[in-house]
């Protein structure tokens, strides 16, 4: 799930866009996988995301125990917000929190939707 606030994390940001995408470039794979929208609270849906096995981590040499993902937020009025390298493992649930920037006055607000639907 991600959470989405603005104000020092003391507000909610609702309708904000988040996408998430696989982060493995090395497997040429980085396409949008979610998007999501963030309700009245700030969060989004929870998701589940593939992980690589955890057993991984118990022998030397072995590959990271982890999967990585990147996840943007976008919402008009605020500063786009770009996560990369979110490390994901198998079998915890976990909350990404996402504090958004107003733009300031005068600078041009984010007008696009994001590629979401």
């Amino acid at each position: 799930m991600v959470s989405v606030t603005s104000g020092g994390m003391a507000y909610p940001v609702e309708g904000a866009i988040v996408l998430i995408r696989d982060g493995d470039e090395a497997a040429g794979k980085t396409g949008v996988i979610y998007s999501l929208r963030t309700d009245s609270s700030g969060q989004t849906p929870t998701v589940a995301l593939e992980a690589k096995d955890q057993s991984l981590s118990l022998s030397p040499g072995n590959a990271s125990p982890f999967t990585l993902y990147s996840v943007e937020v976008i919402k008009q009025g605020y500063s786009k917000s770009f996560i990369n390298e979110v490390q994901v493992y198998e079998g915890i649930s976990a909350t990404l929190h996402v504090n958004l920037v107003p733009l300031g006055y005068g600078a041009p607000p984010y007008s696009g939707n994001g590629g979401a639907t």
